[in-house]
């Protein structure tokens, strides 16, 4: 074993070789891939502020008159017919004005609609033009007809600038509009028509007239026209030069705040016009002077702040920062600011202000809550990602020396500034496009200063992103990185760097299992183990080399491994280890096998065991061995209940080798433990008697549970039994095969009483019934203990007597008469004796008949006295006295005759009585549905036994489980008759269980019978 072990320690060294993680990596620092297009980046400065400028033509709004039907155009031409109808029957001069008014409209709405969806410069509709013509005629045919009503003119010219707008005839339009405001100024298109208006002269550059319209039912506007109406004016006082009014006017739209949108714009124009002027300082002062609103004045800031970062890019802008952060307290709108400074501290190349500028952005997103945070992140940091990208590239290019540093900052110290912009904008943005290039930038950076700190930090980082390939991999290329620098340190000092870079090995194993750098690691690591001789650790690892690399040489370490580590259950687990044709193998296999069996054993470990006990037979040992083996083996297959198991090794033996006597301890065990647990197994292979009396026994019982045809050695095991199992195994024959149980019985010569009572049991169970009747040649041998209801009735020598007896007929002469009935006389005193000493041996049947008979006789000798004739010659006294005496002989015969009478009637009373209680003693059928068993485990198991092995079997078990106390006597009691209704039993049966349970004291059971029959 020593040459073993140092061959294999050798071996070991040879293939691990030192300093196998080392790689020769080419750092390159490249920013160009951080690069914006130009197209993504003049499109982020174009959107920082949306209509700076703010024309005014841009303001207009479509024409909106409230009148016109906005509806699907079909049900507005069905309208159109309903009016036409209409007005064909209208008389009334006044109400067809309105009603052609009415028409007109509906006419532009139907053309407004058509409108919609024409393209912008695309000829007027056929239907546009056909619904615009006939409005235009509605309206010819008004103007001639309508005389002093401005009222309705003034409508019909809003409905005829209606036309012209829908024509595009914007001069037209006005002209109608102005026309309908002077015939009626209370019109109700009024504002709209004069905003309208408004708007064409501010398009004609006449800003004044402009405003004259826009102010025009100024206080009849509603909230949008009030506050479109003070934005176009405060753009015609610009446009007019009038700053002074024009700022004041675009204030006032912000104080009032009518409309959101256009008070938005509002804001935009008036920062754009305050920035105009390049001193921030008298910007505040202005915007103080315009109002007290601390909001007001934030948001304004804010938007002059867009305008100054577009115009003057290279100012700081730091008072209107400080001031614009001073006023504003919203969270969300500080981040903004914040972002903003970023911005205005872009520089060409890396400077102090801006990496300030970035870490307070940091500072305030750190602090701020979650929800904020992420709607900043996602809403309003586009322009903050941009420039954090290009701060990351010009640090990249000062570190690779393209570029120069504010402060002249040396490679270590901008190094240390890049590593934490790069986390910064991650940790801000990361699912960003060029996250991988920020990732592959920061592990040169790390790698190139030999920062094992900001190594570990990045390791850190890519565990969290395993599901990303990219993060996985750099994670790998870092691993490896460190392991060549931990395997360089720990050949230098192999104690002191000994866990340090086991843990790194491990480490690196557990990430990438299936990598080629990997399967160098595991043969590194158990070279590492194997040479402190650390078999424990080392095992999982030649077992991994061994699924690599499967030859004898590597099986035959990894069992020697094993070995020493006294795991022989672990060599014997599979084959694959021991298939090499290898003594040494074989030897360590053979030893293990033993040790691993005596092993399991005492643990209980009964498949490791049998595994075992089979590798060793498979070596071919002795046969006193095999016996040894093979009995240990079989005691616990049956300990442990593995009955099918037991039958399927038993029966691959040869015959001659398992009728050995040193099996027959074997044999016994599994017939006491098949009964005791209720498997019952049949294995006809061990029904073999021998000399063995108690396994004989244990044969005998098992083949009568499996309803074996019993013969005669079957027959003879059981006459060798003691009395008690004997008489018990014929208490169970008897419910099921009392005509064998009688058959064997009446063979025996001399049978004791329990045999005799055993006999007549069984000759009342084969017959059926209750109320049998035997002959003399059936109970030949137990007649002494037959009750007399069970014997065979027939006629007795009296009753022939009583039958012979003659009464004479009156039709004879006085003498032959008087003769019989002297006669008579004599013979029925002989058979008043003869009756009386048959009834002491007669059957109570025939006792009854014979007092019947009797009685009849007496009755009948009575009759025949009082009909004997009379004597010729004897006076009336004589007479008198001849009747009297004769009536008196005749009463002592009818007195007899009631005595026999009251006698048979007394014993039929009697007899009665005791077939009643006979009956009663007989249960009435029960079905076993019926009948209720609480769900147990006993009664779960006898249930089973009795469908699949036989009432028998379930009638054993439940003996046994009794006599072993593992119910109580009335479970058992219950379960007993459960078991034999099954069997559907006879009158018999029933009364014999009857008479069971009254011996037992089972009232309860006896109660809950009967009351199922109610």
């Amino acid at each position: 074993m020593k040459t073993l072990c140092s061959t294999f320690l050798i071996g070991s060294l040879i293939f691990f070789p030192k300093n196998s993680f080392a790689q020769k990596k080419e750092v390159r620092f490249d920013s160009s891939q951080l690069k914006s297009s130009d197209v993504d980046s003049s499109s982020k400065n174009s959107a920082i502020v949306t209509n700076k400028v703010g024309p005014a033509n841009n303001k207009k709004d479509k024409l909106k008159v409230d009148i016109l039907v906005d509806d699907d155009p079909a049900k507005l031409e069905k309208q159109v017919k309903a009016l036409q109808l209409i007005l064909k029957n209208e008389k009334d001069r006044g109400k067809k004005i309105n009603l052609y008014l009415r028409l007109s409209y509906l006419h532009v709405s139907i053309a407004k609609k058509y409108s919609v969806k024409r393209i912008a410069g695309e000829k007027i509709s056929i239907a546009e033009k056909r619904h615009l013509d006939e409005a235009d005629k509605i309206i010819a045919f008004l103007l001639k007809n309508i005389e002093n009503n401005n009222k309705a003119l003034s409508t019909l010219y809003n409905i005829k600038g209606l036309v012209s707008y829908e024509l595009d005839k914007v001069s037209e339009t006005v002209e109608n509009f102005l026309k309908s405001i002077e015939l009626n100024p209370s019109n109700n298109q009024a504002e709209v028509m004069a905003l309208f208006v408004g708007e064409y002269y501010f398009d004609q550059e006449k800003y004044e007239e402009a405003i004259k319209y826009y102010q025009l039912f100024y206080k009849r506007m509603n909230l949008n026209q009030k506050s479109l109406s003070d934005y176009k004016v405060a753009w015609s006082y610009l446009n007019l030069k009038e700053l002074d009014k024009a700022e004041h006017q675009f204030m006032k739209v912000i104080k009032e705040n009518l409309d959101s949108g256009t008070t938005e714009d509002a804001y935009k124009d008036l920062a754009f016009i305050l920035t105009q002027n390049q001193d921030e300082v008298g910007l505040i002062t202005k915007v103080n002077l315009f109002t007290n609103s601390n909001e007001i004045k934030s948001k304004l800031y804010y938007f002059c702040l867009l305008f100054y970062l577009q115009s003057s890019k290279d100012k700081t802008r730091e008072s209107l920062f400080k001031e614009v952060l001073h006023l504003q307290k919203d969270y969300y709108e500080q981040l903004k600011i914040l972002a903003l400074k970023v911005s205005f501290e872009k520089r060409d190349i890396p400077t102090l202000g801006m990496n300030q500028a970035l870490e307070k952005v940091d500072a305030k997103l750190n602090s701020a809550k979650s929800d904020i945070r992420e709607k900043f992140l996602k809403n309003d940091s586009k322009l903050l990602e941009d420039e954090s990208e290009y701060n990351i590239r010009t640090h990249i290019d000062a570190y690779s020396g393209k570029l120069k540093t504010e402060q002249n900052l040396s490679k270590k110290q901008i190094s240390d500034v890049l590593i934490k912009l790069i986390g910064t904008h991650l940790r801000w943005f990361p699912e960003s496009k060029k996250k991988n290039i920020l990732y592959n930038l920061w592990i040169d950076t790390c790698v190139d200063i030999k920062n094992t700190v900001c190594l570990f930090d990045l390791e850190n980082n890519f565990k969290k992103d395993l599901k990303n390939s990219d993060a996985k991999e750099y994670l790998r290329k870092l691993q490896i990185e460190l392991l060549a620098m931990y395997d360089q340190a720990y050949e230098l000092d192999k104690v002191k760097h000994h866990a340090s870079f086991v843990a790194r090995l491990k480490q690196y194993i557990d990430l990438f299992p299936n990598d080629p750098i990997s399967a160098k690691s595991r043969k590194r690591l158990f070279g590492v183990y194997f040479s402190v001789k650390n078999y424990k650790e080392a095992l999982p690892l030649i077992e991994e080399v061994y699924k690599a690399e499967a030859n004898a040489e590597n099986a035959q370490k990894l069992l020697l491994c094993l070995f020493e580590l006294g795991e022989y259950d672990k060599i014997l687990a599979d084959n694959v280890y021991t298939k090499y044709d290898n003594s040494e193998i074989l030897d360590i296999k053979r030893e293990a096998s033993l040790k691993s069996a005596m092993q399991n054993a005492d643990k209980g470990n009964f498949d490791k065991y049998e595994n075992d006990i089979k590798i060793y037979l498979s070596t071919n040992p002795s046969e006193e061995k095999s016996k040894v083996i093979y009995v240990d083996y079989f005691k616990k297959l049956l300990e442990l209940q593995f009955y099918d198991k037991f039958k399927l090794e038993w029966e691959k033996l040869a015959t001659g080798f398992k009728t050995k006597p040193e099996f027959n301890g074997v044999k016994g065990l599994f017939f006491d433990k098949t009964l005791n647990d209720g498997n019952f197994l049949k294995m006809e292979s061990l029904w073999s008697y021998g000399s063995d009396k108690g396994l004989n026994e244990k044969i005998f019982i098992n083949k009568l549970v499996h309803n074996v045809s019993l013969v005669d050695p079957d027959f003879q095991v059981l006459s060798a039994m003691s009395s008690e199992k004997k008489m018990y195994i014929l208490t169970v024959l008897n419910y099921f095969n009392p005509d064998m149980v009688y058959t064997y019985l009446k063979a025996i010569p001399s049978p004791t009483k329990e045999e005799k009572r055993m006999q007549l049991t069984s000759l009342l169970l084969k017959s059926n019934l209750s109320e049998a009747q035997f002959d003399e040649q059936e109970i030949k041998s137990i007649k002494e203990i037959v009750p007399e209801n069970y014997l065979k009735d027939s006629e007795i020598k009296v009753e022939k007597e009583l039958r012979n007896v003659v009464f004479p007929s009156k039709k004879m002469k006085p003498k032959v008469y008087e003769s019989y009935v002297v006669n008579n006389v004599d013979n029925i005193k002989y058979l008043r004796v003869r009756v009386l000493k048959s009834l002491k041996t007669a059957l109570p049947v025939q006792k009854i008949r014979v007092l019947k008979n009797m009685s009849d006789i007496e009755l009948k000798m009575a009759q025949s006295i009082k009909d004997s004739p009379v004597p010729e010659g004897l006076s009336e006294a004589q007479l008198k006295e001849y009747q009297t005496g004769l009536e008196t002989m005749a009463a002592d015969y009818e007195k007899q005759s009631q005595d026999f009478l009251a006698a048979k009637q007394e014993l039929e009373n009697a007899l009665l009585k005791q077939k009643e209680d006979e009956k009663n003693k007989i249960f009435p059928i029960v079905s076993e549905e019926k009948w209720s068993v609480a769900q147990s485990d006993s009664y779960v198991k006898i249930k089973d036994i009795y469908n699949k092995v036989s009432a028998k079997a379930a009638l054993v078990f439940l003996d046994n489980i009794r006599a072993s106390k593992k119910i109580t006597v009335e479970e058992y009691y219950n379960m007993k008759i459960w078991i034999l209704l099954k069997t559907k039993p006879s009158e018999t049966l029933r009364k014999l269980i009857f008479e069971e349970l009254i011996a037992a004291n089972q009232a309860v059971m006896i109660e809950k019978w009967k009351g199922l029959s109610k």
